[in-house]
């Protein structure tokens, strides 16, 4: 059986996928963010997420991996082709993660893809052989990420910290946000440093600032309007640097948008709503994966993986 694999790895969750020709899914697996940084525990991490399916790894005719920082970063970059070039040889191709969900989202057209998880970032291309892919944001948590989960989770806690200052008055938000924490104002210090990972933990809170906004609270759909501005800024960019006739398509990935304020607001804002996404980031891969082993991919080929996809992420998550 003729398969081809690919592997999403994001700031919270990693995905190890296979499908064949009929786009069928033929393995899935969902683990923890194996953090693709240029050190030890990463290599680690990897060759176990490969150990998983050994099968998929002998016999993916190509292979295309999606991962952090992915021509960000140049000792980042090397460190991840030399390690993937030793575990999987020539039939693997390193990509950014962002670059796979736009490939993903947009299935071969032309446009914007908006991805805002854990971190933010924007990917846009003309997407014909010869065009060239830019992107916007990605700098990280410690000078962007703006609009992103952890940015929202932290303009949480600044918040939550001003008003047990005295400086800003939040009572109600900042009384939800402790009671959803479980803790006492005395213990916000220890949570925020009780995690060994600390940009995924401040980012869950982007969750309960969604609720938050959605019964109501002013002081939440503040925050999430300020990050969907952020968001339409990157899009903006993009269509500025694209210079097309007219804006492109834009569409969207990542977990700020199961806020569907988030989405209502960029609507607004950009004056035109996104594509629904065509197949999630590890179909981008999946489906980079098939053209080059040389597939006969069309649109029906591309609903079906989305289908199969959508039935293992479903499974997954149950």
């Amino acid at each position: 059986m003729s398969i081809v694999a690919g592997i999403d790895s994001g700031g919270t969750k990693t995905i190890f996928a296979a499908c064949d020709k009929n786009a069928k899914v033929t393995s899935f697996h969902l683990v923890d963010s194996i953090a693709p940084t240029p050190n030890a525990p990463w290599v680690g991490k990897f060759e176990d997420l490969l150990s998983l399916d050994s099968s998929v790894v002998n016999d993916a005719e190509r292979l295309v991996l999606g991962l952090p920082f992915h021509g960000e970063d140049q000792a980042y970059s090397e460190h991840q082709s030399e390690t993937v070039r030793r575990c999987l040889g020539d039939r693997a191709v390193v990509q950014n993660d962002v670059h796979i969900a736009f490939d993903g989202a947009l299935a071969g057209s032309a446009g914007v893809l908006v991805l805002a998880g854990t971190g933010s970032m924007a990917w846009g291309s003309l997407n014909g052989p010869n065009d060239r892919h830019f992107r916007v944001g990605g700098w990280g948590e410690t000078i962007g990420d703006e609009g992103s989960a952890f940015w929202i989770g932290r303009s949480a806690l600044q918040t939550l910290s001003r008003h047990l200052d005295g400086r800003e008055t939040a009572a109600e938000f900042s009384q939800h946000i402790l009671s959803d924490l479980g803790i006492e104002p005395t213990q916000l210090h220890s949570w925020i440093h009780s995690s060994k990972e600390p940009r995924k933990h401040v980012a869950t809170l982007a969750i309960i600032v969604s609720k938050l906004s959605q019964s109501g609270n002013a002081t939440a759909h503040t925050i999430l309007t300020q990050a969907a501005d952020h968001l339409a800024e990157h899009v903006l960019t993009l269509w500025r640097q694209l210079k097309t006739d007219k804006p492109l398509a834009w569409s969207y990935a990542g977990g700020v948008f199961n806020s569907p304020y988030i989405v209502e607001r960029l609507q607004e804002r950009l004056s035109s709503a996104p594509l629904l996404p065509r197949l999630p980031p590890i179909g981008g891969a999946l489906l980079q994966a098939s053209h080059k082993a040389g597939w006969s991919i069309d649109d029906a080929w591309i609903s079906q993986l989305a289908l199969s996809l959508e039935a293992r992420l479903k499974t997954t998550s149950n």
